[in-house]
C-alpha cells in the first residue's frame, strides 16, 4: 500500500483500478455545516468528511471510475493546481475513505 505522502506511486494512475462506493457501506450523515458527520454502520465508526469528500461519496462513486475519470468529473479545470498534484490529491482522498472503509476497488 502506498504512503500517504505519494499515493499515485501505488498503482493508483492505473486504468484498471476503478473506485466505487463500498456495498456495505451504510451510513448516516448529518450535515454539520462546516463538513458531515457519517455513521458508518457496518463498523459503528464516526467520521468527519469534508464537502469534496462527501460528494465524493454520495454522488461520484455510485458506479465504478477510474483515478483520471474521478478527477476530471470532480473539478475539470483544476487550474489552481499541476495535473500531478490534482491526482495526488484525489488519490489521498480516496486512499482515506478507503481506510474508513466507505469505498472499495472494483
Amino acid at each position: 500500500m502506498a504512503s500517504w505522502g505519494d499515493p499515485v506511486a501505488s498503482n493508483f494512475s492505473s486504468p484498471a483500478t476503478k473506485w466505487r462506493r463500498a456495498r456495505d457501506a451504510g451510513f448516516a450523515s448529518f450535515d454539520c455545516g462546516d463538513g458531515f458527520v457519517i455513521y458508518h454502520r457496518l463498523s459503528g465508526k464516526t467520521h468527519l468528511l469534508n464537502d469534496s469528500s462527501y460528494y465524493l461519496l454520495t454522488d461520484l462513486l455510485n458506479e465504478p471510475m477510474g483515478l483520471e475519470e474521478i478527477a476530471e468529473t470532480f473539478d475539470p479545470g483544476h487550474d489552481d493546481v499541476s495535473a500531478s498534484e490534482y491526482t495526488n490529491q484525489m488519490a489521498s482522498m480516496l486512499l482515506r475513505l478507503e481506510q474508513f472503509g466507505l469505498i472499495e476497488r472494483s
